[in-house]
């Protein structure tokens, strides 16, 4: 911006004519520094010399707002700061001295805006929109002025009402680069509103400002637990059962706290049949043996460690089995039964041979006993009877043997032997009962008899093992 008039010409004198440049241009914010660039030429040529001022009302009236004195070139450069918004007039005048031979002059107004200094506060916080109780909180702050200049002054961080009142959650100076950063941990979920006010340093021109409030939520630190049963559905009575637990938060830290595995009823409820603390991971582990077999129902409580803020959580309940150990068991049962008869008669030279086995085996198989049962019964008779005459001698022989039985094998034998011998020859000469001779009588008349009656007992002992045979034999067709 610039000024200039017509000089004041008195007789003698050289005229003048002044000039003036503004910067910054048109506006200037309080606390800025406005400089004033002013050059005097004369009509003659000659380079001018003296005071030159800036007035706000005029030349010729009241105090300049800021005075200097030309140099060797007829130019001065006045600066001068602004501190309250206002619409000014600006003059330029210069006034020679009294012995010199140039005129005074004046330049022309210019209008010149003063406007205060406004700041800009900017409020950041991370996390955005919102965070899990106990999770910390960072307000970041800057502070930007409309001059370009850094701003100078307090910040505070408030959650309700008008800057100046009550008391901020956080408060502290701007740094060199107008910025300055907060950090607050809220360990209860809430809906909060946030705002920046700031207050400019005393002497500067800064003006006061404060952001809008803006929503942000601090929410329950949600846990979340989860149970793996090692092995999956069911296991068998006496089986060992691992329980793995891992807690995790909804904020990505590691939960603290203990962990129980109930079998019924609400967390806090009942005594839990296994408890203990998570580990820096979050895990805990947990290893269980039933020996009887039932329906089970599992689930997991999480208990946050006191002073932090993690959520309780518990799992649904899941089913588990634990079931009876499938055994294996093995029988077998042999039973052999063998019954062998033979009967042999020598007087009608007939033989006759029986032989009867029975084999019974029995087998019972389960999964993990063996029984082995075997039976075997060897039955076994033999009758053997043998008959002859003569003329000479008779004799009758009978036997009978044996008869067993064995779990491997038995035998019974029995053998009747008959002889009887009748003859009517003799070898010598009859004698009577004294040993005399008895030429004179009928020849063997007695003996002949004894011999008779000895055939015929014979005959009887030969016959009866023969219907003993034919009996036995028709025991076994009927057994057949």
């Amino acid at each position: 911006m610039a000024g200039s008039a017509a000089p004041v010409v008195a007789a003698g004198e050289d005229p003048t004519t002044t000039t003036f440049t503004i910067t910054p241009a048109d506006v200037q914010y309080t606390g800025g520094t406005t400089t004033f660039d002013i050059t005097v030429t004369s009509e003659s040529g000659a380079i001018p010399q003296g005071p030159v001022y800036i007035h706000t009302s005029g030349c010729l009236f009241g105090s300049p707002l800021v005075s200097g004195t030309l140099d060797a070139e007829g130019k001065a450069s006045l600066t001068y700061t602004f501190v309250a918004p206002y619409e000014y007039q600006l003059t330029a005048c210069y006034g020679p001295p009294a012995d010199s031979a140039f005129q005074s002059s004046i330049s022309g107004d210019l209008p010149y805006s003063v406007v205060d200094n406004v700041t800009t506060p900017t409020l950041t916080i991370t996390p955005a929109d919102q965070q899990y109780a106990g999770g910390t909180v960072t307000f970041d702050v800057a502070v930007t002025a409309a001059s370009g200049a850094i701003p100078q002054g307090n910040v505070a961080i408030m959650t309700g009402g008008f800057c100046g009142m009550g008391s901020p959650l956080a408060f502290g100076g701007l740094d060199a680069e107008g910025k300055a950063s907060f950090q607050e941990t809220f360990d209860t979920p809430s809906d909060w509103i946030f705002a920046v006010c700031y207050s400019a340093a005393e002497g500067t021109t800064f003006q006061d400002s404060e952001t809008e409030y803006q929503s942000y939520k601090i929410v329950d630190n949600v846990t979340t637990p989860t149970l793996t049963i090692t092995p999956a559905d069911q296991q068998y009575a006496g089986g060992t059962v691992t329980f793995d637990v891992v807690v995790t938060a909804a904020s990505g830290t590691t939960p603290q706290g203990n962990v129980a595995i109930i079998i019924g009823g609400f967390c806090g409820m009942g005594s839990p049949i296994a408890s203990g603390p998570l580990d820096a991971e979050g895990k805990a582990s947990f290893q269980e043996t039933f020996d009887t077999p039932s329906d089970w129902i599992f689930a997991v409580c999480y208990s946050a460690a006191e002073g932090t803020t993690f959520q309780d959580s518990e799992t649904e309940y899941q089913s588990y089995t634990i079931v009876e150990e499938t055994t294996t068991s093995s029988t077998t049962t042999s039973s052999t039964t063998t019954e062998s008869s033979t009967t042999t008669e020598t007087a009608s030279t007939t033989t006759t041979t029986a032989t009867e086995t029975t084999t019974v085996t029995e087998t019972t198989t389960s999964d993990t006993a063996s029984t082995s049962v075997s039976s075997t019964t060897t039955d076994s008779s033999s009758t053997t009877e043998t008959s002859s005459t003569t003329d000479s001698s008779s004799s009758e022989t009978s036997s009978s043997t044996s008869q067993g039985n064995s779990s491997t094998s038995s035998a019974a034998t029995t053998t009747t032997s008959f002889a009887g011998s009748v003859s009517n020859e003799t070898t010598g000469p009859q004698t009577d009962t004294l040993g005399e001779p008895r030429s004179g009588r009928t020849p063997n008349l007695p003996w002949l008899l004894l011999a008779a009656l000895g055939v015929l007992a014979g005959s009887l002992i030969v016959a009866a093992p023969t219907n003993r045979r034919r009996e036995h034999e028709g025991a076994d067709e009927t057994a057949g």
